[in-house]
């Protein structure tokens, strides 16, 4: 059991840290923020323009080729494995053995 002493000095060292890390988080949003009379210029590159062009001539040929459908997919002929999936296997076990 801590005494009275030692829980009232552990609450004045939390204190003071607690005063140092709001001091340093004061400091650091402060100093982060511009100044009222500092003007920041981002520097400015002058790039021509590209141009985007696109060959739609793919479309015609895509008239030309012969695509098939595909076959149609076969139902499925094996037993089905669980009853149901969900269930944990511990469980299922007990429910066969009821």
């Amino acid at each position: 059991m801590k005494t009275f002493q030692k829980e009232n000095r552990r609450q004045g060292y939390l204190l003071v840290l607690f005063i140092i890390l709001m001091g340093a988080t004061f400091y650091i949003f402060y100093t982060g923020r511009e100044k009222p009379g500092e003007v920041v210029v981002s520097p400015t590159i002058e790039r021509p323009f590209r141009t985007v062009k696109i060959d739609f001539d793919f479309l015609d040929k895509l008239e030309q080729v012969d695509f098939t459908d595909f076959s149609k997919i076969a139902d499925f002929e094996e037993v089905p494995g669980r009853e149901n999936p969900f269930v944990q296997y511990d469980a299922e076990e007990e429910i066969e053995e009821d």
